[in-house]
């Protein structure tokens, strides 16, 4: 794969879109630029097969860890491990964040 920049304020979307605006995906990486509004955002699941890590580039928006919330502003750096039940939602307004974790097994592609 060949080395990539991307200037994510500028990636084009519609005003209303809520979710992924840009992906990139490596044989060992996946990263993840999200945007949502209105309160939504990630519903609760459990991620059992790698570590989560993520920066807020844009407004805020609430972070539950296994029944434990923290409020997310711009500039915060958060870690979710493995095996841990999260969710992420935009307080509100607009919540823009990017996410990275190691490629998952079951998404890598085929030999």
């Amino acid at each position: 794969m060949e080395p990539k920049v991307v200037r994510l304020f500028d990636v084009d979307v519609e005003s209303t879109f809520q979710g992924p605006v840009f992906s990139l995906e490596s044989p060992d990486l996946d990263c993840n630029f999200l945007r949502f509004d209105h309160g939504e955002g990630v519903p609760l699941h459990i991620n059992a097969q790698v570590d989560v890590a993520g920066v807020v580039l844009e407004g805020e928006g609430f972070l539950q860890v296994d029944g434990q919330q923290h409020l997310l502003t711009e500039g915060d750096f958060f870690y979710i491990p493995k095996g841990a039940a999260r969710n992420l939602r935009s307080a509100g307004g607009p919540l823009a964040f990017l996410s990275f974790h190691a490629r998952r097994p079951f998404l890598a592609p085929e030999a």
